[in-house]
């Protein structure tokens, strides 16, 4: 398995779920279910991996520091998983489930 240095050529972002949105881990975190209040007719299912990239959210990690601890957990190479990790991020973040905060 080759390891890889740099993660991405993106600034850092810091991620923050707004207060509006409640999630809940099911199966001892093996899936999180995510609704956002401001549309009660959907909720969010995410499973294995993104699960797991859901619960390090906290304001204060990094996509990068995201990455880099699945990395560390899964063994998979960080190109594969920073490809990954930005996708959910994007398709998060177009659900409003999350706030992304450039780091300072």
């Amino acid at each position: 398995m080759k390891k890889t240095k740099k993660t991405s050529n993106k600034p850092a972002m810091l991620i923050r779920v707004p207060e509006r949105v409640l999630a809940r881990p099911i199966k001892e975190n093996q899936s999180v279910h995510i609704l956002n209040l401001d549309d009660l007719d959907t909720y969010y299912s995410l499973d294995a991996w993104a699960a797991e990239a859901w619960l390090l959210i906290d304001g204060n990690t990094s996509t990068d520091s995201i990455v880099k601890k699945l990395q560390k957990k899964s063994g998979y190479e960080l190109a594969f998983l920073t490809k990954e990790v930005d996708a959910l991020i994007t398709k998060l973040s177009k659900a409003k489930l999350i706030q992304l905060v450039e780091k300072k």
